[in-house]
């Protein structure tokens, strides 16, 4: 009866673990896949804030590390057509800002008249009402590329588009 008992609750217990391993194993295969086409087709978390992919954007589109200031960041890439656009949010102190506008050569515009490229996409974190009372950086070459940084003081929040024609 004891060596039933105990072959029974072995069983159990192994039958346990192998379902603990079997799912570390499909989990640590979805994550490397994930990387794999990540490098073809670069990811953007549009909906989710600060996940490695938009950590990852960041510091690729933005030129400069992240510092513990950076959070919140989302970011979105419409690659589809022959043209492209790429859009972040993230909340810093103004001492990244003035990186980004040092490391992207980014001159202020004349006036927040300026609002670079008008698009009909509706993303929730990306505020345009808020956008068209900053006056922005910018850099860019007529009808080619350009790159767009508004930063609001009050709460610290910072926009930046990249797009091309």
């Amino acid at each position: 009866m004891i060596l039933i008992c105990l072959t029974v609750c072995s069983c159990s217990r192994i039958k346990n673990k192998g379902k603990e391993i079997a799912e570390k194993v499909e989990m640590k295969v979805k994550n490397e896949s994930k990387d794999l086409i990540d490098k073809l087709f670069p990811a953007f978390d549009a909906y989710e804030a600060d996940t490695k992919y938009n950590k990852e954007r960041f510091i690729e589109y933005l030129s400069v590390e992240l510092t513990p200031d950076v959070n919140e960041i989302y970011c979105y890439g419409d690659f589809i057509g022959i043209d492209y656009k790429v859009l972040f949010t993230f909340r810093c102190d103004s001492t990244t800002i003035h990186r980004i506008i040092e490391k992207k050569k980014l001159e202020m515009a004349n006036d927040n008249t300026d609002i670079g490229l008008r698009f009909s996409d509706e993303i929730t974190w990306w505020n345009k009402e808020k956008i068209y009372k900053l006056t922005p950086f910018k850099q860019g070459e007529e009808n080619k590329f350009w790159q767009y940084l508004w930063y609001d003081k009050n709460d610290k929040t910072a926009y930046y588009l990249q797009f091309s024609l």
